[in-house]
């Protein structure tokens, strides 16, 4: 485990909000909450480090994504937070590109409703997906800059990453202008 400062504003003044253990795998581990006193942010610290965290998202975890009823009345909430885009000036259809695509079911459900698809799972549990592109690394870390996506979409996944900053400003940077990032 590791302590952090502040990944907003690298304030060390911190306050703890609540206690919580991980309620899906290792039940006897508890989480501290905190929050900066400096600008609000909420995270975990300590958190377990980039080398740790992988214990925390077994290949069990990805089945949790299975059930799809499930998915698709989820899937069709979180499509309302994406813009209605027409095609580009080249007749293609607007880009998505999902962090945190886990199985790639979400990519699959927007290619089904027009939209082109690309993923970013960094977990070597998740299924490998062979239907459209994926990077397998952190966000910030992706060999494109400038604007390319129409939509980024992070469904639960920021509180997860080690560093939410980096990943905000790399989706401003791929992002076109006036284009989400859900």
């Amino acid at each position: 485990m590791e302590f952090v400062e502040c990944n907003c504003c690298g304030s060390k003044d911190l306050v703890k909000v609540y206690e919580q253990p991980d309620t899906l795998f290792h039940h006897d581990e508890w989480f501290d909450v905190v929050e900066c006193t400096r600008c609000g942010l909420g995270f975990v610290n300590p958190r377990p480090s980039a080398q740790e965290i992988g214990k925390y998202y077994p290949k069990d975890f990805f089945s949790i994504f299975d059930g799809e009823a499930e998915n698709t009345r989820r899937y069709t909430e979180q499509t309302k937070y994406l813009p209605a885009i027409s095609r580009d000036a080249n007749g293609q259809p607007p880009l998505l590109l999902d962090v945190g695509c886990a199985n790639g079911d979400f990519p699959r459900f927007m290619r089904q409703r027009g939209w082109r698809v690309e993923g970013l799972e960094v977990s070597d549990n998740a299924t490998k997906i062979d239907d459209f592109p994926v990077y397998n690394m952190p966000l910030p870390e992706i060999p494109l800059n400038g604007p390319r996506y129409d939509a980024i979409t992070a469904w639960a996944v920021l509180e997860h990453v080690h560093d939410p900053k980096a990943y905000f400003a790399k989706a401003e940077n791929l992002l076109k202008p006036g284009c989400t990032f859900a």
